[in-house]
């Protein structure tokens, strides 16, 4: 059996999507993480586990959008984008718009793919929009993330944005999500 020294190291060696996506589908290593490791997500985190967040996201972008499902799923939630979590055989539409409203929080994923976008993005992005409108001012649930520095659509530029591709872009999604469940369960 490798020590805990071994498998770190060999965790420091691996490329930042290389290391996503093994914390994404190693058990051992996020359990390591979560009891070794003085990151954001281990704060908390409980709370987190389950938590249903759709990722809304331009094609191009899906290279960048994988990494930020690898970190969502590392960290205990349940992302969901397609194609990766449309089954084979379902209608995608449907599938889509299920998911969108089973989900506890949408992100949006912002770059310069999206901004001038039409299509299933735009469709996506207003039915978050109406649910939202269902909820308490402070709720938070829909939430921009810019991939890259872009304009933020006129339809968004009511909420706060974050920029995922800063240093404390995670970071600042994950005080985002926590904020909002804290939010919602106190208006129980």
């Amino acid at each position: 059996m490798e020590s805990s020294e071994t498998n770190f190291r060999k965790l420091i060696s691996l490329s930042k999507k290389d290391l996503l996506r093994r914390l994404a589908e190693d058990n051992t290593v996020r359990e390591w993480l979560r009891s070794n490791v003085n990151y954001s997500v281990s704060e908390g985190s409980h709370k987190l586990r389950g938590i249903k967040i759709f990722l809304s996201y331009a094609t191009p972008d899906v290279e960048k959008v994988t990494e930020l499902y690898e970190w969502l799923l590392a960290a205990g939630m349940k992302p969901w984008f397609a194609p990766r979590s449309i089954k084979s055989g379902e209608k995608w539409e449907l599938a889509i718009q299920t998911a969108i409203q089973q989900s506890d929080f949408f992100i949006v994923c912002l770059s310069s793919n999206t901004v001038n976008k039409r299509g299933v993005i735009q469709k996506e992005i207003r039915t978050a929009l109406e649910i939202s409108a269902s909820m308490l001012d402070d709720d938070i649930y829909l939430i921009p993330v810019r991939l890259e520095d872009c304009p933020v659509p006129a339809a968004l530029q009511h909420l706060q944005y974050l920029d995922l591709f800063e240093a404390k872009g995670y970071n600042e999604l994950m005080w985002a999500i926590q904020k909002g469940i804290e939010r919602r369960h106190r208006g129980r």
